[in-house]
This record gives structure tokens, C-alpha cells and sequence, in this order.
């Protein structure tokens, strides 16, 4: 989903990313798409909206962060049992003027998990933009899943094969993104209809527009 938002006079961007793990047919629309909302308006801001993103592949992950960094940036390593790997922003994506700098919010909760978490970390380690919400699941493993049949019924089996850290060296597994804000989202707030967390990136983005100038 995205859109754009008009706060106190400013025009911004909401994204909301529902998981980051699709047919790879989905996986470029949903890339393609936010690159043509990127390049169609002129935004002041962006919020990416990664609540309940139970995360995916690590390659749409680092194709939609390259989109918001002016150059390659590591973002994470994986030690396997037998190596250690490190990944980075995608070579090749598009550079779309004023993106790079563009202010940004992040939207986390509980529900969001591994490659949502990634992202997430690694926007606030590198101080790319402010993290709002609650702390994420703090699902990050590398794993392997392999369907199975026992006894004449279909039963998953999910190994680890690598452990995750952020270049700074924090682990999230376990752990979870701490927000920069911590806003919960309370019973009473969405029995009302209201999306306070939101509203809290939106008042925060407006902020640091301001503080920019």
C-alpha cells in the first residue's frame, strides 16, 4: 500500500510493507511500485509501515533499503556453522533524486519479525531514520523450512543455519528493535479507530522537517 499523507501543510509518503516475501512475480511489482510512488511525488517525508511484517527474502530487503541510501551500505552479517557472510544494500537500483536524505519513520510492533527487524535495525544504527512503535518479535535466525509427512500428515520443519548481527554488532534475536519512540497501540485506541502510532510517526516526521531546515 502507499499513499501520500498531508500533515500540517506537508506532503508525505506512507508505505505499509506487509511482508517481504511473495512469488517473485509479486516481489518485482511490490518493488516497482514503490520506486514508481517514489519517483512520481515530490514527498517532504516517508513513513514505512512494517507492523505485523513477519519479513522474507533477503533480496527484496536489500533492494527496497538500497532505495534509500545514496550508496552500497552493509547490512547485516549472518555466521553460519561454517562461515561468515556478509550482506549489503542491491547494486543497481535506480537512484531517484532527494530519496536518499529523505526523512524517515519507521513503524514497528511486536508482530514484526526478521527481515522487517533487519530493516528496521539497521535504519536506526545508522541514524537513517527514527524507529517508532513497540519492540519487534526478535525473530532474526537464518533458517531453512522443509515440509514433511508423517504418519499420513503435513508437518513442518524449520532448522537455523545462521545467526544475525547488525554491522554494529547488535544481535536482534531475542532481543528485538528498541524504538526510538515507544508508542503502544492500546485496546481502547482501536476499539475507537484510531491509529495513534500513526499519528506519532507523523508528528515525529513533521519534526524532524522542521529541525532539517
Amino acid at each position: 500500500i502507499t499513499k501520500t499523507v498531508e500533515y500540517h501543510g506537508k506532503k508525505f509518503g506512507y508505505v505499509f510493507l506487509r511482508t517481504f516475501m511473495a512469488s517473485s512475480d509479486d516481489m518485482k511489482s511490490g518493488v516497482s511500485e514503490m520506486i514508481g510512488f517514489l519517483k512520481k511525488h515530490k514527498l517532504q517525508g516517508i513513513v514505512i509501515d512494517l507492523r505485523g511484517n513477519f519479513g522474507g527474502y533477503i533480496d527484496i530487503l536489500q533492494q527496497i533499503l538500497a532505495l534509500f541510501f545514496d550508496k552500497p551500505k552493509k547490512i547485516m552479517n549472518v555466521q553460519r556453522q561454517d562461515r561468515k557472510e556478509s550482506f549489503e544494500t542491491a547494486h543497481g537500483m535506480p537512484t531517484i533524486s532527494g530519496v536518499a536524505d529523505l526523512p524517515m519513520v519507521v513503524l514497528v510492533d511486536n508482530r514484526s519479525y526478521s527481515s522487517s527487524e533487519i530493516f528496521a535495525g539497521i535504519i536506526k544504527e545508522s541514524n537513517r531514520g527514527i524507529v517508532v512503535g513497540i519492540t519487534t518479535g526478535g525473530l532474526v535466525e537464518i533458517a531453512r523450512f522443509f515440509q514433511l509427512r508423517q504418519q499420513g500428515q503435513e508437518v513442518g520443519l524449520c532448522i537455523t543455519t545462521g545467526k544475525v548481527s547488525l554491522p554494529g554488532g547488535s544481535v536482534l534475536e531475542g532481543q528485538g528493535v528498541r524504538p526510538d519512540f515507544y508508542v503502544p497501540l492500546t485496546k481502547a485506541d482501536v476499539l475507537a479507530g484510531k491509529d495513534s502510532q500513526l499519528e506519532a510517526a507523523l508528528y515525529v516526521l513533521e519534526r524532524e522537517v522542521r529541525n532539517k531546515k
